[in-house]
């Protein structure tokens, strides 16, 4: 493997790590989870270009090895042709050299390229790792505003019960446990919950509140 190889692996190694952190610890917010997946995609397109330079140098080594073959050929057809008469023994050695060379020459080709699908492999699988840290962060957010939508909804909830205690409380005389009682009375008979016995007081007094305060029609003529 080349440094620049070694360089993006220890990239990507440090980012599972951080991955690892990430999933394990829970303490990761949305916006460093999506950070880590644009990483990983940045990564990706570095394999990618690495693999690029990988497929460009397999080229030059075919290219390499096509002339070979033509020096090689060309090196036979003299000695066949007599034109190297003065020394078949060396055109054979060298076309046979040649030869011999193209197949380094391919050979280095094919381990270039090797390389190169390795490389868009590595790279495939950051962008994988890229998709599933953005689904981690999008899980996470959607949480996050699921918690602070229950949080909202219950504290709505322990104001709508106090008002109606305080209704209660005022309207029979009665203390806090005694309104208590009296507003988990009434949601026995409705069938509901406390919560849902509060709200309906609360609204029904806030309807009432609404009607006394329009104004009185004025007598017909």
């Amino acid at each position: 493997m080349t440094a620049w190889g070694e360089h993006l692996a220890a990239l990507d190694d440090e980012l599972a790590r951080r991955e690892a952190e990430a999933l394990t610890s829970g303490t990761w917010t949305p916006r460093e989870l999506a950070a880590l997946a644009s990483e990983r995609d940045a990564l990706a397109e570095q394999w990618d270009e690495l693999a690029a330079v990988h497929d460009a140098r397999a080229t030059r080594r075919d290219e390499a090895a096509l002339a070979r073959d033509v020096e090689a050929t060309r090196r036979g057809r003299r000695r066949d042709s007599g034109a190297g008469a003065h020394d078949p023994a060396g055109e054979r050695f060298l076309a046979a050299r040649e030869r011999d060379a193209a197949l380094v020459e391919r050979e280095g080709s094919r381990a270039e390229r090797q390389h190169a699908s390795d490389d868009r492999g590595r790279g495939a699988r950051a962008r994988e790792r890229a998709a599933a840290d953005r689904d981690q962060a999008v899980q996470r957010a959607e949480a996050g505003d699921a918690e602070v939508s229950a949080l909202h909804q219950a504290l709505e909830t322990s104001r709508q019960v106090g008002m109606a205690r305080g209704m209660l409380m005022e309207r029979h005389g009665v203390d806090g446990d005694g309104a208590f009682r009296l507003l988990a009375a009434l949601a026995r008979q409705a069938a509901s919950t406390v919560p849902e016995a509060a709200a309906v007081l609360v609204a029904a007094a806030g309807a009432r509140g609404a009607g006394a305060g329009q104004p009185a029609d004025a007598p017909g003529g």
